[in-house]
């Protein structure tokens, strides 16, 4: 992601040297070492201006402290643990921070939309301000999942064990509370909303790569059931 623009790439390679055991590594790859280009392939429906291209290394060689870390092939990533739950709360701002958008374009719309038919603005349909109030109970539950794991994570750092769970279904119901959003102001706005033009239509489409960033959706709500399910059998035991 952002390919076009990077100084640096973080490259995970298997490392193979004579006499020892296949290990994995992560690198830190200069943009402009000999060998290294970019093939503009990204054709997204979602983030098209994200330059999520592929990078292309071509016989690149790289000084010995390019290696930051090694591990064993099964392993955990060391960095993985790094950010918990931070990882998981920048992309849940991220995608609420989507959804509030397309809640300014569909009320902006409802408020200024009139048809010749109706004679007054669309917002005050009874069926449009049920959807609006929707829209509202799905950003709040947002609001207060994100600000509130953050609060916590700060403030309580005896918890964090658990609060570090807590990120991953943050992000699952945060992302999907986006995609409902950008639904429903789709709907409300109607087929003026199919426009390239429109913004909603972006954001509709983008709300869909919340989906797919990690933690995916089924893993996190599997960890959290087994995590309830595992509690739930020492108890018994």
């Amino acid at each position: 992601t952002g390919a076009p623009a990077l100084r640096y790439f973080l490259v995970m390679a298997t490392i193979v040297e004579d006499a020892q055991p296949a290990r994995v590594g992560n690198f830190v790859v200069p943009a402009d070492s000999p060998g290294v280009s970019i093939e503009q392939a990204w054709q997204g429906l979602a983030l098209r201006s994200s330059g999520s291209d592929d990078l292309v290394l071509d016989d690149v060689p790289l000084p010995a402290d390019a290696l930051l870390d090694e591990r064993a092939p099964a392993a955990p990533d060391p960095r993985g643990a790094l950010g918990l739950p931070w990882g998981a709360l920048i992309v849940s701002s991220v995608y609420t921070g989507l959804a509030l958008a397309a809640r300014d374009e569909c009320v902006e719309f409802a408020a200024s939309r009139v048809p010749s038919g109706l004679g007054r603005p669309i917002a005050t349909i009874p069926s449009v301000q049920r959807r609006l109030g929707e829209i509202e109970a799905l950003l709040l539950t947002s609001h207060r999942l994100l600000y509130g794991l953050a609060v916590d994570w700060v403030e309580r750092p005896e918890a964090r064990p658990m609060l570090r769970a807590q990120g991953a279904l943050v992000k699952t119901i945060t992302t999907n509370n986006a995609v409902s959003v950008t639904d429903l102001a789709l709907r409300v706005i109607g087929g003026a909303g199919l426009r390239l033009d429109m913004r909603a239509g972006q954001l509709f489409r983008d709300a869909r790569a919340g989906l797919i960033n990690a933690p995916l959706d089924d893993i996190a709500l599997q960890n959290a059931g087994k995590a309830s399910a595992d509690a739930a059998a020492r108890s018994v035991s």
